[in-house]
């Protein structure tokens, strides 16, 4: 049998994943592969290269961010791109739509989710207008103004 390295990038590929091995499809096809973990972008791009990974589940936008440095990746396509991008401000801000963004800081969670939001703001024109983070830790943390008035959370804030 064929070995093949096929992390994902986002957990979501997963299910999918584990019905073709389920199946037998990869072994009916002579193929051990290997696909129950994840991995970076960076070290998408590296191991690729390298040889260690054939290929990556997920990886569908940094493959045109790296192109104009060089990066020769070939990406084959995907089933399905949905993206529910949310808006999420303090009621006082004066935010009331994504050009409101321009000047302001953007925070996102997670690694999957930060590349979405970074063509999103670049698809609105505001890539060099805005400064995007990632958020820190597994939950967006709230300033101790927000606990102060009894918000626990990211959504009660937006209340």
């Amino acid at each position: 049998m064929d070995k093949v390295n096929f992390p994902y990038r986002s957990d979501s590929h997963l299910p999918f994943l584990h019905v073709v091995h389920d199946s037998g499809s990869w072994a009916k096809h002579g193929l051990d592969v290997n696909y129950d973990y994840e991995i970076t972008s960076e070290d998408s791009h590296k191991n690729v290269a390298n040889g260690t990974v054939e290929f990556v589940g997920g990886n569908h936008l940094s493959p045109y961010i790296r192109r104009p440095a060089g990066d020769k990746w070939v990406y084959l396509g995907q089933t399905v791109s949905l993206l529910n991008h949310r808006l999420v401000v303090r009621a006082d801000s004066g935010i009331n739509r994504v050009s409101d963004l321009k000047g302001k800081k953007v925070a996102t969670k997670g690694k999957h989710p930060g590349l979405n939001t970074w063509l999103f703001i670049k698809q609105a024109g505001l890539l060099n207008d805005c400064d995007v983070e990632k958020a820190k830790g597994s939950k967006f943390h709230l300033g101790s103004g927000a606990r102060r008035r009894g918000r626990r959370s990211v959504r009660d804030a937006a209340r």
